[in-house]
């Protein structure tokens, strides 16, 4: 069980790790399309992948 755990524990940390890159393109891509209007949008919704934490 413990084994289980930790699999999809270690898998959770992978993806985020590897995701992060992946999140600052596209957030870099959106500014420069949208610019001020995405920037609202920041101010509003602050939080990039998990409410409340991240």
């Amino acid at each position: 069980m413990m084994k289980l755990f930790l699999k999809k524990f270690l898998f959770s940390i992978f993806y985020l790790l590897s995701y992060l890159p992946i999140i600052h393109l596209e957030e870099k891509d959106l500014l420069e399309k949208y610019g001020g209007e995405y920037l609202d949008y920041r101010k509003k919704v602050p939080w990039r992948m998990i409410p409340k934490l991240f």
